[in-house]
C-alpha cells in the first residue's frame, strides 16, 4: 500500500513499490511553473530516521533527465528492496535538486523540505 496525502506525507508498506511523478514547481502555489529538468540538473531524494541529516540518508536516490515522464517530470521509484529490510515506524524524506548555473558552477536547492515517511508492517 502506498498513500501520499495533500501535505506530502507518505504511508507506505514495508517492502512495496511504488512509481509517482514529482511535478517541480519554480513558482509558487497561486502561479504554478514547472521546472524543466535539463540534462545537467540532478534531484536527489533522501529517506532519513528521525534527527539524521540528508547527507546520512538510508535511502538515497537520483534522478536525471533520463527519469522524466511525458509531461516532464521526474518518476521518482522504490524498489521492495528499498525499504523491505526497514522496520516499521517513522522516517523522514527530503528532495533536493542540483541545477546547473554556468561552467563548473551548480547551486543546490530543497525543493521539499523533510515531510514525514511512515513504513508500515
Amino acid at each position: 500500500m502506498f498513500n501520499i496525502n495533500n501535505s506530502g506525507i507518505i504511508i507506505l508498506s514495508r517492502g512495496d513499490t511504488f512509481s509517482i511523478p514529482l511535478f517541480l514547481n519554480k513558482g509558487n502555489k497561486l502561479y504554478p511553473i514547472r521546472y524543466v529538468v535539463d540534462s545537467k540538473s540532478e534531484i536527489f531524494i533522501g529517506v532519513m530516521e528521525p534527527n539524521a541529516t540528508f547527507e546520512n540518508a538510508i535511502i538515497k536516490k537520483k534522478y536525471t533527465s533520463e527519469n522524466l515522464n511525458e509531461n516532464g517530470d521526474v518518476v521518482v521509484s522504490f524498489q521492495s528492496e528499498d525499504t523491505c529490510n526497514l522496520l516499521p515506524g517513522l522516517y523522514y524524506y527530503e528532495v533536493k535538486v542540483k541545477i546547473y548555473e554556468s561552467e563548473g558552477i551548480y547551486s543546490i536547492n530543497t525543493v521539499i523540505p523533510k515531510k514525514q515517511f511512515f513504513i508500515e508492517e
